[in-house]
């Protein structure tokens, strides 16, 4: 079949320091059909205006004029994405020249796990180490905290995955991406997993989790126990 075209989904705020960085590493892929969706959520530094400096036919761009939110930021990604693959990055990350192209070939290899995650670097500094939590993907072991799950930034996924799953939970300030994880949880049990460090995910005073790092385990863990109560991973 033909390459389908991968929309790689960024909301960005105040990432100037950051964001050329995240930009060029999907510009520099080694999958060629893709399409790059970034929504400013309102930014007051020069984010909006390092996005738009770039003339590559493959962005699509989209700025608000207010900070709504990363939740709603995301839906807004969806809403501008016209892929088949939907693909994250956050916007003071980076990624690896050939994270798509084999995030891809593995979907496309089998269908009937329709996600892919891979290990990760932390990046702090400047300086790279390995997330030694991003093992090997058995979903049990993410729902029952005895180690390992995934970087949301690196999720890969058909678009009918978020078909199912629904939008971003826009109520939530924080979190809604790990939120996000369980409501596709619901219908998919199997992910897959690329043993391979293609995802690079950078630790800063300013980056929100760090900045609201009680609300995000707060939200995630009401999302956790609510999943818990109502499926039964067996059944899955």
């Amino acid at each position: 079949m033909d390459k389908p075209l991968v929309s790689i989904m960024m909301p960005a705020y105040n990432v100037e320091q950051y964001i050329g960085q995240a930009i060029e590493s999907c510009l520099s892929q080694t999958y060629e059909n893709l399409e790059l969706c970034i929504v400013d959520d309102g930014s007051t530094d020069n984010t909006w205006d390092i996005i738009r400096s770039y003339n590559d036919p493959r962005i699509k761009g989209d700025g608000l004029v207010k900070n709504y939110g990363e939740a709603s930021a995301r839906n807004q990604c969806l809403k501008i994405s016209e892929g088949d693959i939907i693909a994250r990055q956050d916007s003071d990350d980076y990624q690896d020249p050939t994270r798509i192209e084999k995030s891809v070939n593995r979907l496309l290899d089998d269908r009937s796990r329709p996600l892919v995650t891979c290990q990760m670097y932390w990046v702090t500094d400047g300086k790279s180490t390995p997330y030694k939590e991003s093992k090997g993907m058995d979903y049990d072991l993410y729902i029952h905290r005895s180690g390992g799950h995934p970087v949301n930034g690196s999720i890969v996924a058909w678009k009918e995955v978020y078909d199912r799953a629904g939008p971003f939970n826009e109520e939530l300030n924080v979190a809604s991406d790990g939120v996000w994880n369980f409501e596709a949880l619901k219908h998919y049990k199997q992910w897959q997993f690329i043993d391979e460090y293609l995802y690079y995910y950078r630790r800063h005073s300013e980056q929100l989790s760090k900045r609201r790092t009680r609300a995000q385990f707060v939200n995630h863990e009401k999302a956790r126990a609510e999943f818990l109560r109502t499926y039964e991973l067996s059944d899955l």
